[in-house]
């Protein structure tokens, strides 16, 4: 109970982008200037805001991407370089001596610790590296733990101190490595001990982190299962399992509220999930939103990869924006 001594009081938050935000050219600047707000500065009240978890997750994500991009991809994209079969065919023969090579790119990730792209080679089960700022092609990762490599995903500053870790799903397993470590390899040598290995899927395919949740959701593709695995990002040990039909890509939108999940030969190539609850520290996750074929069925396509824009003021698919006006969502 309060008692009389007690005063109501407020939590004041503010949110400053720095790099636009005037800096007093000297310490005779004007108060009143100093103490005007930049239109770029937005204050928030606690009891003003229904999420409590909101402005955390806004400021994590702001501090979180001090080294990407800024703006969003443009609805007019044009070609910067591409990581084409052809242009790998052309560094097996050259770099590898290898004259009948067969690629199957499949998953791309850019490291921005490590200024590189990954490139995942399914039917060679291989990573070919390029250099992030050139485009230069510099090595290939091979042979990999398992076989079947498709999805990958970049955990940045994982440890804290802006290294990052490549989490590799390969058939039945998913492995974390130190992606330092991972690059250092050379030829003949063996691979680096991962920091873990997890068995719980039985066809891995799309993977994506949640950093406020501190977890990683996994699609396990498997016929008899078509369920996501959520793991301890930390450790990789398994924390629940949810039915999900025919799952293969993943991805969360920018606040982390919504869970989207592409199909592989469903009726329902995209299915949207959020979360409902919790029970006994358990998720619950429940469908929010599914996009389905029409009558004219015009989703006879699959989507497979996805990814979100996290820049774009609003979405770049017709059926989303409904929705969801803060974000893109790019199907590959």
């Amino acid at each position: 109970m309060r008692t009389s001594s007690e005063q109501d009081f407020h939590v004041l938050l503010s949110l400053v982008d720095l790099k636009a935000h005037p800096t007093p050219s000297s310490s005779k600047t004007d108060a009143a200037t100093i103490d005007q707000p930049s239109p770029l500065t937005r204050y928030y009240v606690e009891d003003e805001v229904d999420d409590s978890q909101y402005l955390m997750k806004l400021l994590q994500q702001r501090m979180r991407n001090h080294n990407r991009r800024n703006n969003p991809f443009s609805m007019n994209p044009k070609d910067v370089f591409v990581f084409s079969p052809n242009l790998i065919k052309d560094i097996s023969k050259i770099i590898h001596m290898k004259e009948s090579y067969a690629p199957d790119l499949f998953d791309v990730k850019i490291s921005y610790n490590s200024k590189c792209i990954l490139l995942s080679d399914f039917n060679n089960s291989c990573i070919e590296v390029f250099d992030l700022e050139t485009k230069q092609y510099k090595f290939r990762i091979s042979p990999l733990p398992n076989r079947y490599t498709r999805f990958m995903c970049i955990e940045e500053n994982y440890d804290g101190q802006n290294n990052d870790a490549l989490l590799l799903c390969c058939s039945t397993s998913v492995f974390k490595y130190d992606l330092k470590q991972f690059l250092s390899k050379q030829d003949d040598s063996p691979l680096c001990d991962p920091i873990w290995i997890n068995e719980d899927c039985l066809w891995a395919q799309g993977i994506v982190i949640s950093y406020s949740r501190k977890q990683v959701f996994i699609c396990d593709a498997d016929s008899n299962k078509d369920e996501i695995v959520v793991l301890k990002l930390q450790t990789g040990q398994l924390i629940q399992k949810f039915k999900a039909e025919k799952p293969f890509g993943i991805a969360f939108s920018p606040m982390e509220d919504h869970l989207i999940v592409s199909s592989a030969g469903s009726k329902t190539p995209l299915t949207i999930f959020q979360e409902s609850g919790k029970t006994n520290d358990i998720s619950d996750w429940t469908i929010f939103k599914t996009i389905a074929e029409t009558a004219e069925r015009e989703l006879t396509y699959n989507f497979v990869p996805l990814t979100v824009d996290r820049n774009a003021e609003r979405s770049s698919c017709a059926t989303v924006t409904k929705s969801f006006s803060k974000y893109s969502l790019w199907i590959l």
